[in-house]
């Protein structure tokens, strides 16, 4: 039975709290101005390091079936994000003028609730729910991660992900660069950003061959890789085909670096509210749009202005704890029972059918 690593629910607390930052920022232009570097996003980068160590540490030493698998998976991730989807969706039906930007589409929400990518006119490739377009990537890695569970070694199975998403990567720049043309769907999955899965599947591997307990060595990495993210957030490529490189690599060295630390330390048991922030780091991820956008409107119905530091600071703030608060209620009362309801019954069904 796999053990409980605090360091990566401390991880997935900052990471989902790094993004509702980014987020936030984005809700005056006054802001945007002021923090002009999208730093935040990284978070996205470390959540996906932690997808990919997760999916192959749950499964070390377990004979696991591909389709239960990927049924499991489905089961934890979509009923949340298919719910904050229709609610959307309903909002955008019953009051389009709320929105600045977002607007309903049929095709969108089939799209969405179905995890495709879906290419609106001006081009974009996003989900009705803007914050889906990772959703997407994750599931098409668990589709892949729950194939791979074919291959009885776990370097079989890395290598087998590895290949599909590098035949992926050079087919979209092949197509991109040598014919002019871009697919929908080759040119979201053939992004960089699907090695950061990978390379949280090696370290996993890593973790588990038990070379990790090095307090000097986690805390290099840790510092090594939160200066890279920094300066990152001081040098920021425009050519987002190298993600993996400029927010990848120092979201691998966090990770590294932590779990070194953390198996160096003999404490056995965790900071509470940190452990309860990363729980719900997945209700904050999904919701936090809407709180976000609740208190923009807040602001703007008391006509308070932001366009200098001290007002920014104090809305980032507010927009931080309030997201939080939401995201933990949230957590509470729909993600966690209806997750374990959910699984139950994929459990039972699956239990029938064999």
């Amino acid at each position: 039975m796999t053990r409980t690593l605090y360091s990566l629910q401390y991880l997935r607390a900052t990471a989902a709290a790094l993004v509702v930052i980014h987020h936030a920022r984005e809700q005056f232009p006054g802001i945007k101005q002021l923090f002009q570097s999208p730093f935040g996003s990284a978070g996205v980068d470390v959540f996906f390091v932690i997808s990919g160590f997760i999916m192959m540490y749950v499964s070390h030493g377990r004979n696991s079936d591909p389709l239960p698998f990927f049924t499991h998976r489905l089961a934890r991730v979509a009923p949340l994000y298919w719910a904050f989807t229709l609610l959307l969706a309903g909002l955008l039906i019953i009051a389009p003028s709320t929105f600045r930007s977002t607007e309903y589409s049929t095709s969108a929400l089939v799209n969405s609730l179905a995890f495709i990518p879906y290419e609106w006119d001006d081009g974009r490739v996003r989900p009705l729910l803007s914050i889906g377009w990772t959703l997407n990537y994750e599931m098409f890695f668990y589709a892949l991660f729950s194939i791979s569970l074919f291959f009885k070694e776990s370097k079989s199975r890395i290598t087998f992900i590895s290949i599909t998403l590098l035949t992926l990567i050079v087919s979209s720049e092949i197509i991109s660069s040598a014919f002019g043309g871009r697919s929908t769907y080759l040119s979201h999955y053939g992004s960089t950003i699907t090695l950061e899965f990978v390379a949280g599947m090696v370290t996993a591997k890593m973790f588990l061959s038990g070379t990790f307990g090095n307090r000097t060595r986690g805390v290099t990495l840790l510092l090594v890789g939160i200066f890279l993210f920094i300066l990152t957030a001081i040098w920021m490529p425009e050519d987002g085909r190298f993600r993996f490189l400029y927010f990848g690599v120092p979201a691998v060295l966090v990770v590294l670096g932590c779990l070194d630390m953390e198996c160096s330390s003999k404490r056995e048991k965790g900071n509470r509210l940190l452990l309860a922030l990363g729980e719900s780091s997945y209700s904050l991820y999904v919701s936090h749009i809407f709180t976000l956008g609740i208190l923009r409107a807040s602001f703007g119905a008391l006509g308070i202005r932001v366009n200098d530091w001290p007002s920014a600071i104090a809305f980032i703030a507010i927009g931080l704890i309030a997201c939080e608060f939401v995201g933990y209620l949230v957590y509470v009362g729909f993600e966690r029972p209806v997750s374990k309801a959910s699984k139950k019954l994929v459990s039972g069904t699956i239990l029938r059918q064999t």
